[in-house]
């Protein structure tokens, strides 16, 4: 197994700091199995959600939130950071960043090929990144999310239909 991990993105934490709290979101959600069309890209039901997504954080932007975290954990988070590196691309988002904040080094070791591309495709152009451990623990994902939540301002929480996210998700909105 190769591992490619970018080691040269920068370490955001002192960055965040500085960026005041009220322009950062957290876009956080569930793996594709717990959604409905699951891990199939081709169904209308994935089209729909991530057109949603698109429009929920294109508002966000609008509202001032420049600075969007995701985990880039499979699923939403993964989904939600390649609509805001594709936002990226054009001029009026041209102040949109988008900050990875990993669990731990081997955190795509398992992903299936094609999600792990992605991952390194998007992890490759983020505007910085902040890992949580090297190595995984039970706590890393616990940890990385309380990191999350402690640094944003808003969370965009995305879950199956009749679901409420855990924890500190409730302060965002839920689509």
């Amino acid at each position: 197994m190769t591992i490619r991990y970018p080691y040269f993105l920068p370490d955001i934490v002192q960055e965040l700091h500085r960026i005041p709290k009220n322009q950062i979101v957290a876009v956080v959600g569930d793996p594709p199995k717990k959604f409905a069309f699951g891990t199939s890209t081709e169904n209308p039901l994935y089209e729909k959600l991530i057109a949603t997504m698109r429009k929920e954080i294109i508002k966000l932007y609008i509202q001032g939130k420049t600075v969007f975290l995701s985990s880039l954990e499979r699923g939403v988070p993964l989904w939600g950071a390649s609509i805001i590196q594709e936002l990226r691309q054009y001029p009026q988002f041209a102040e949109m960043e988008l900050v990875a904040v990993t669990s731990h080094q081997y955190q795509s070791a398992y992903y299936p090929p094609k999600d792990e591309a992605i991952f390194f495709n998007i992890l490759s152009a983020c505007s910085g990144h902040k890992q949580i451990t090297v190595m995984y623990t039970r706590e890393t994902g616990r940890q990385r999310d309380l990191f999350m939540a402690e640094a944003a301002h808003t969370i965009l929480a995305v879950t199956p239909k009749n679901k409420r996210p855990a924890g500190a998700a409730h302060k965002g909105r839920v689509i």
